[in-house]
């Protein structure tokens, strides 16, 4: 049940939304933010771009992980026409702007450059707010089935963080299991332990 979701760590919102959700959406986010008034721990995890500027607005939402198309559709930029550095550094100083209590946002491209910001603001700290991630390229033959990819990473990602806290490096688990998933043909987040560790191996961080 929702009221459930007051012993949660972290609640997770993802994949598209439909009709009618928006109202449990915002129901949860409620309940997270009143637990976090009451000095509890929880963080909410979306995953998603379509009707979720209510969910953003109620600053309910800790971490976003969202698709680079994604990310620039909802905030109204360009992809055909851009330079993907300067478009990157204009969405996060936007999303930032719009929704002040964001603290981690995930940029996802495919088999292309992945991005993490960090909203400093929240800490006041000098501390770094930029990653890279330059993820393994696998070799086309290699590629089985990459449905489910983006769900590996939140998954991963996720995990990882509420293991240590670190978000930096849940990250780059989380694109290292994607990239692993893509080798195998099943549709879920399966994937295999030594794909896995040779991805992480290769992914470069920045």
């Amino acid at each position: 049940s929702v009221k459930s979701l007051f012993m949660q760590q972290i609640v997770a919102i993802c994949g598209t939304h439909p009709p009618g959700a928006e109202t449990l959406y915002l129901d949860i986010a409620n309940i997270v933010a009143k637990k976090k008034e009451k000095g509890g721990e929880c963080m909410l995890y979306l995953d998603g771009f379509q009707k979720v500027t209510s969910l953003l607005e109620s600053g309910a939402v800790s971490i976003y992980k969202v698709a680079l198309y994604e990310l620039l559709s909802l905030i109204g930029l360009d992809r055909s026409d851009y330079d993907q550095a300067a478009q990157l550094m204009k969405a996060r100083e936007i999303m930032f702007e719009r929704y002040p209590n964001l603290k981690w946002i995930a940029v996802t491209d495919g088999p292309n450059t992945a991005y993490l910001f960090h909203n400093i603001s929240l800490t006041g700290s000098c501390e770094k707010s930029i990653w890279k991630y330059n993820v393994k390229q696998l070799q086309k033959e290699e590629v089985v089935n990459p449905i489910g990819a983006g769900d590996t990473v939140g998954g991963v990602m996720m995990a990882k963080f509420l293991e240590n806290g670190d978000m930096p490096m849940a990250f780059r688990w989380g694109l290292s299991a994607a990239t692993a998933k893509c080798k195998l043909p099943s549709a879920g987040g399966i994937f295999n332990g030594d794909d896995l560790e040779e991805c992480l191996m290769q992914t470069e961080v920045h």
